[in-house]
């Protein structure tokens, strides 16, 4: 299956998602999440994500809509992802649904 783009739905907010059937686990970046209810770590997570080093200290509870379909989950929130293959900044890396 590979991987998807596309745009959701946050709180009004269209954002480019990517939905890779390989991902272990959701993430949004900071500018996007804190739109969103969020909870602290108590203690930092190290994540390795498009070649570089990460650390999540907060994760927050998504809710969105996906081709007009409610979907809630929890998602890591990181300081920012960078721009998928074709140069569009991606605010979402969602594990496939």
């Amino acid at each position: 299956m590979g991987r998807v783009r596309t745009n959701i739905i946050i709180k009004g907010r269209n954002c480019w998602t990517l939905f890779d059937t390989g991902a272990r686990n959701t993430y949004g970046v900071q500018d996007l999440t804190s739109l969103l209810p969020t909870v602290e770590l108590e203690k930092p997570e190290p994540v390795s994500l498009g070649g570089g080093a990460h650390k999540v200290q907060k994760i927050c509870w998504l809710t969105c809509l996906v081709e007009g379909l409610p979907v809630h989950t929890h998602a890591r929130v990181l300081q920012e992802m960078g721009k998928d293959e074709e140069g569009n900044q991606t605010f979402l890396l969602k594990r496939k649904v």
